[in-house]
């Protein structure tokens, strides 16, 4: 076995396509299933199944995977640590993220790490908040943002984000800085989904409160437009980009949400993902200290 075919067999799972991870690798077709097939036959088990529309992870497949993942982040690790004597930094950081983090925090991070790790490869994975947790777990990003706690990972603590009342322009609480909760008990209310409604329902439910519900939404993005087309409000994190057009309002009591990376294990981080992290946590907190 050779760390080619395991780079090769990551590669074709990530993309789905042996296509695909040839021109990733540089590599034929030809090759890219000499590999495979070399790796199936050295291990004894079947790795991938074929078909039109191209490959899925046969059961030995998935277990081995995460293995697979592992070996190749050592390998990294090792590359960068010899990099690193010899007073050249390289490597490559995978990070997952959700939609606001990614358009609010991603690019004043990445432009400030790039200024002094300028040879260092970042790749961003956007997704909801369990695809994350996944993606850890199994190695396809080495760090995560996540909500705190959070117990299956190594995490470090970043900010706490307030939840904002949403409306439109021209809504008859527009001249208000903050409202109690119950003042928006008989407005038509979008729900927030993708983790968001956990905190929000059980505040709900210690007012007595029975929101008007005429839609549940996932994206943040999309709730947004929504307020802003007029079809009703909703209650969203301060982090959550708005456009012109709505506005938002303090809410009381106040409803938060902790916000950390995460990562399988941080004493086996590359120096690359921790050098990302001690950033981060610099980065805001200057940014943080900025606004006061």
């Amino acid at each position: 076995m050779t760390l080619l075919q395991f780079e090769v067999f990551k590669t074709v799972v990530e993309t789905g396509s042996f296509t695909k991870a040839g021109e990733i690798l540089n590599l034929t077709q030809s090759a890219v299933s000499h590999a495979i097939s070399g790796l199936e036959s050295q291990l004894k088990v079947s790795l991938l199944h074929r078909n039109r529309t191209g490959v899925t992870l046969t059961d030995a497949g998935e277990q081995l995977i995460t293995h697979i993942r592992e070996v190749l982040n050592h390998k990294q690790q090792i590359e960068q640590k010899a990099a690193k004597i010899n007073g050249v930094e390289i490597g490559r950081i995978r990070i997952g993220s959700f939609l606001s983090a990614s358009s609010e925090l991603l690019p004043g991070m990445i432009s400030e790490f790039k200024k002094s790790h300028p040879a260092i490869d970042i790749k961003i994975h956007e997704g909801g908040y369990n695809e994350i947790e996944g993606w850890i777990t199994s190695g396809i990003v080495d760090i995560g943002f996540v909500i705190l706690p959070n117990k299956e990972f190594d995490t470090v603590p970043l900010f706490k984000d307030e939840y904002v009342g949403l409306f439109t322009e021209g809504h008859p609480l527009r001249c208000k800085q903050c409202i109690d909760i119950t003042e928006i008990a008989d407005e038509p209310f979008i729900m927030p989904l993708a983790g968001c409604e956990s905190l929000i329902k059980p505040l709900f439910n210690e007012k007595n409160i029975k929101p008007k519900i005429q839609f549940e939404v996932e994206h943040t993005t999309t709730i947004i437009a929504m307020v802003k087309a007029g079809l009703g409000i909703s209650i969203v994190p301060s982090l959550a980009y708005k456009p012109a057009g709505v506005f938002t309002i303090e809410l009381r009591p106040r409803i938060e949400r902790e916000i950390g990376l995460a990562v399988r294990s941080l004493s086996s981080s590359s120096p690359a993902t921790k050098a990302f992290i001690q950033m981060a946590q610099t980065w805001l907190q200057s940014k943080q200290s900025n606004c006061c």
